[in-house]
């Protein structure tokens, strides 16, 4: 039964959307464990769109109660909305249209079920647009029944299928012969280079060390013009077949640009629009871990993680995965351990991974050992040259791989190789504090020979 006004209106029974500004709301509270099915549009959703022209204020609430989502819109007024030819028995009760004091209430009464919902607008017309989809199947079933669980971040195992394709993977990785790092536990008399090691020395190096949250790879900066005709493109294909493409490539774009938290809430959204197709692409996973990540979202990022690394074991973008969690179970742990050294080794040996990973991983070997032993980083010398020259990785990190490479020059080299080595880092990055300390131990290894 529906009371409303007549009006034009346009209904679309379509799937979701990629909104500029939303309201979210759920039904579930009981917080029972949701399967994801493929998403279908007409099948396991709806949506209500209201061309409006120009914009319009509108506000939204839920009221348990009575199970109603209510959104006030204003101005606006009744006979611009028209829901008579709405009608969808799965998840609606009735729709009711009041207008009170030049504003309009929509009142959507939801059946008693597992239901989520968004309320959103779009531009070109401006449009209002309500989709509600459900959420869980009517048969609840177990995800591990779906999924295959993998060692999670801090290394335990979910079930005995899991131990055995735990098992597998780390067969394959000790196939890759790991860098060999054969150092003495001292240098020679002969070598020894008297320093002293300060408050103010440990100090500069501590808060010259790379912050684990930097992403990895390098940003490719995106005009606000190309992200705009993006997001319109985007708003354009909503609701049709184009849609999961259109939101992949602002994604992806906003990723690119450094924007993790905008390209992180598209690419939940993706996974909420064809979930099946998502945890298809290696790439989609990989950028959405990486995001999640970043934005300190540490438990979504090792979902989104493992997920590549469980599906796609031989995939390069693996290797990444496994960096990014072997972060995570450090950060859990407050320190490295002898099991992530190894997985690191593997990472930074491995001729399949890309160079991200490999600098990445060298970067998180050499940065506790340059204090003590520079001469660590021969083993490593081609990912610093890489890190250095190429356009592979983020900033922080060639500035790391610059004082990683300035570090062991300043150990190892002649007096006039190590001076320009290390003037070049002074020049490049002024406001580095390892730069005087780097300068004073040359100082001092000069005076003593």
């Amino acid at each position: 039964m529906f009371v409303s006004v007549k009006t034009i209106c346009r209904i679309l029974l379509v799937g979701c959307l990629v909104p500029t500004a939303n309201a979210f709301g759920a039904g579930n509270s009981d917080g029972k464990i949701r399967s994801s099915e493929p998403f279908a549009a007409g099948k396991d959703s709806y949506r209500a769109s209201f061309d409006l022209e120009v914009p319009r204020r509108y506000a939204t609430r839920y009221l348990k109660d009575s199970r109603s989502l209510e959104i006030r819109v204003s101005p606006a007024r009744a006979s611009e909305f028209d829901v008579s030819r709405y009608y969808d028995s799965r998840y609606i009760h009735r729709v009711v249209v009041e207008e009170k004091n030049g504003d309009v209430i929509l009142s959507f009464q939801l059946k008693n079920a597992p239901l989520a919902w968004v309320v959103a607008h779009q531009d070109g017309p401006w449009r209002l647009v309500v989709d509600v989809w459900k959420t869980e199947p009517v048969e609840p079933r177990s995800i591990d029944q779906e999924w295959k669980w993998q060692d999670d971040a801090s290394g335990r195992v979910r079930d005995t299928a899991s131990v055995s394709a735990a098992a597998s993977a780390q067969a394959t990785a000790q196939a890759v012969r790991p860098v060999e790092i054969d150092l003495p536990a001292e240098l020679p008399a002969s070598q020894t280079v008297v320093s002293r090691v300060d408050t103010t020395t440990s100090q500069a190096v501590q808060a010259g060390r790379q912050d684990r949250r930097e992403r990895l790879e390098s940003i490719i900066p995106a005009t606000a013009a190309v992200i705009a005709s993006l997001e319109r493109q985007a708003g354009a294909d909503a609701g049709s077949v184009r849609e999961f493409d259109s939101v992949e490539k602002l994604a992806t774009t906003l990723y690119r640009s450094g924007q993790s938290g905008q390209a992180l809430v598209l690419l939940r959204r993706l996974a909420n629009l064809n979930s099946k197709r998502f945890q298809d692409s290696p790439r989609l996973l990989w950028i959405a871990g990486e995001s999640a990540f970043i934005e300190g979202k540490a438990d979504l990022s090792n979902d989104y993680l493992m997920t590549l690394v469980g599906r796609f074991p031989s995939h390069e973008l693996q290797a990444l995965g496994q960096l990014r969690l072997a972060d995570l179970k450090t950060e859990k742990l407050g320190t490295s351990s002898p099991e992530i050294s190894e997985k690191l080794t593997q990472i930074a040996s491995g001729e399949k991974s890309p160079w991200a990973a490999r600098i990445g991983a060298a970067i998180r070997l050499l940065e506790p050992a340059m204090v003590s032993r520079p001469e660590a980083a021969r083993a490593h010398q081609a990912a610093l040259q890489t890190c250095l020259n190429g356009q592979f990785v983020s900033d922080s990190l060639k500035q790391t791989c610059a004082y990683i490479q300035t570090k062991y020059a300043v150990s190892q080299l002649d007096a006039v190789s190590a001076d320009s080595v290390l003037q070049k880092f002074r020049s490049r990055y002024t406001a580095d504090a390892r730069g005087p300390v780097l300068e004073a131990e040359l100082t001092n290894r000069v005076k003593f020979i």
